[in-house]
């Protein structure tokens, strides 16, 4: 019996965050889903009335430096600019192999949302609108580089059965939308629910003191820590958010605020967006393995002394930020 009233406490504590979960889904489901359902349905109308296979000669010479088909342009335009839904509405309609599908995976990870989030963090006087430029210039070179690394014979599991069949019908495509929007939110919700519990496991702190030597090998000091680890585990605008908050109370050097800056610019969310596109055949460790790697080598070159000074004019705070909120 003891065991028993044991257990139902236990539970009980975890009501009220896989609670916050739920809501955060469900919020967070909803901006993406009507995003990624339009998305889709148009790319399959395109696909099918045939103006993928028109336009693709015409983007075919360009996207080969790449390792993509040309209608596979379709997916960086819109991943460019707009939500990363976006994207995987239209490869999920696309024959694309896994290896074109974490290359694009790859791409749109460091250039997403571009137009939104250089407006949003240069509002928040955390970047310069230059920024854009340079993650666009980052994910065009590590499509490049990284063709040539990528195994061609990528396995990756298409966890949509309805994604790839032999005859087009509205009924599939319809199927294949609402399936994979299922899938995406499932994955969310295992997201949320692995932060939520995480947020009030008893050792979270140790292992947050332990983790803060991380920074010092990426080049910023401790201080930046909590900046920089919601940024690259949670998201870039909340990334941002914290440092705002911290560069207010005159807590951060503008070294620590432009290389936190520039880390998250190019790796944030890092989990969600890397799993999802998982769901249509891509690399979660490739994705992942890639962005960190190519974040880290950047970042850390510019921490080297006071080199990142040289290099203010790719979109990093003005000097003055502090006087500037």
């Amino acid at each position: 019996m003891q065991k028993i009233n044991s257990l139902f406490k236990r539970l009980a504590i975890l009501e009220q965050p896989t609670l916050r979960a739920l809501k955060q889904t469900r919020k967070i489901s909803w901006m993406i889903l009507k995003v990624y359902i339009p998305v889709s349905l148009l790319t399959f109308w395109l696909k099918d009335i045939g103006a993928l296979d028109y336009i693709a000669p015409f983007f075919a010479p360009f996207m080969k430096y790449f390792g993509l088909p040309g209608e596979a342009a379709i997916c960086l335009i819109a991943g460019f600019t707009n939500f990363i839904y976006a994207a995987i509405g239209t490869m999920a309609v696309l024959d694309l192999s896994p290896k074109q599908i974490t290359i694009l995976g790859i791409m749109i990870g460091f250039c997403h949302n571009l137009i939104l989030e250089t407006i949003l963090l240069s509002k928040l006087k955390m970047v310069r609108l230059p920024i854009g430029f340079f993650r666009l210039f980052v994910a065009l070179l590590a499509g490049i580089l990284i063709k040539n690394f990528i195994p061609n014979d990528l396995t990756g599991e298409v966890l949509n059965s309805y994604i790839k069949v032999d005859t087009f019908t509205w009924v599939s495509a319809i199927k294949s939308v609402l399936s994979t929007g299922v899938q995406i939110i499932v994955v969310l919700l295992c997201i949320n629910l692995i932060y939520e519990y995480f947020m009030i496991w008893r050792f979270r702190e140790f292992i947050a003191d332990k983790s803060k030597f991380i920074t010092k090998i990426i080049g910023f000091s401790e201080s930046a820590f909590a900046a920089w680890v919601v940024g690259f585990f949670i998201g870039v605008v909340y990334g941002a958010g914290i440092l705002y908050t911290m560069v207010s109370n005159n807590k951060l050097s503008h070294k620590d605020i432009s290389l936190v800056t520039i880390w998250i610019s190019l790796a944030h969310a890092i989990i969600e967006d890397c799993m999802i596109f998982v769901v249509i055949g891509g690399s979660f460790w490739w994705i992942f393995s890639v962005r960190v790697l190519l974040a880290f080598i950047i970042v850390r070159l510019l921490a080297i002394g006071n080199v990142y000074k040289y290099f203010t004019w790719i979109g990093m705070p003005r000097f003055d930020i502090e006087k500037k909120l």
